[in-house]
């Protein structure tokens, strides 16, 4: 299969004018094992290409990363052999002459049964430290805590707070040494859940490369209502079909809207 996707930032009040940011297409194999996303430069410049490899439960196992033709990374991820829990990912950043590892180790909490995840993070081979990450369960993660490499001392203690829309709210962070929480307020979260949504797309034609932009703006133009309300400051709304997928969403902070319209072709 292979899949065209263009991201365009939408400007003007009375119609919608597309300026084109961003564009890719990918490729897969029929039983999605294998898949190639490259990522075009508006403008010019050399393309940015990920090769990815899935196992037979479509787990990505290896992911590697190119600039023009230069490998410029590796990722490779580890699951239990009878499950589908992820136990080890390693990145070489072949650019830093870095290898950064993550292990992780599962546990319930005695008293509410939430699932915590430990986190063992190295550098070159040597421990920098520990995560224990708590999750509800819904599989939200609520709160992360971060351990020294003697995996006694609390570094700091992150808890997440989220909306009704399901989106992250805030996070509050408690450094340890010098007893201070520092709180983060995150654009988006509070906004109410009609302004996140996803429909079923339905299109009068099929899209293809040609008349992509004439039959987004036609769509923009439709769907005007909903993403002028004035109750949604910020939205992100998804439509879907199995030929096309458009999005549109803004910005919560510059207000900025963008609208991105993805084909599969076989």
């Amino acid at each position: 299969m292979v899949q065209r996707e263009f991201v365009y930032e939408v400007v003007g009040k009375d119609s919608a004018v597309l300026k084109l940011l961003d564009s890719a297409v990918s490729y897969s194999t029929s039983d999605s094992s294998v898949y190639m996303r490259v990522n075009y430069v508006v403008g010019g410049g050399a393309a940015s290409k990920e090769v990815g490899f899935h196992n037979e439960k479509r787990q990505q196992v290896r992911l590697v990363k190119y600039i023009g033709e230069a490998e410029v990374g590796e990722s490779t991820w580890e699951y239990e052999a009878n499950g589908s829990r992820k136990m080890s990912l390693v990145e070489d950043d072949k650019l830093k002459g870095v290898v950064r590892k993550e292990t992780y180790e599962y546990s319930n909490d005695r008293i509410n049964g939430d699932q915590i995840v430990t986190v063992t993070k190295q550098i070159g081979g040597r421990v920098e430290g520990f995560l224990k990450e708590y999750y509800d369960k819904s599989g939200r993660k609520y709160k992360e805590v971060k351990l020294a490499d003697n995996k006694k001392d609390v570094v700091h203690t992150e808890s997440f707070f989220y909306g009704e829309n399901g989106k992250l709210r805030s996070r509050s962070i408690y450094f340890n040494e010098f007893k201070v929480t520092k709180d983060f307020k995150e654009a988006g979260g509070d906004e109410p859940e009609k302004c996140t949504k996803n429909f079923a797309l339905v299109l009068s034609e099929r899209p293809n490369v040609a008349t992509k932009e004439a039959i987004l703006r036609t769509f923009i133009n439709k769907n005007k209502a909903l993403i002028t309300d004035k109750d949604c400051a910020a939205y992100d709304f998804t439509f879907k079909s199995p030929a096309c997928d458009i999005n549109l969403k803004n910005s919560p902070k510059s207000g900025a809207k963008q609208a991105t319209i993805v084909i599969r072709e076989r």
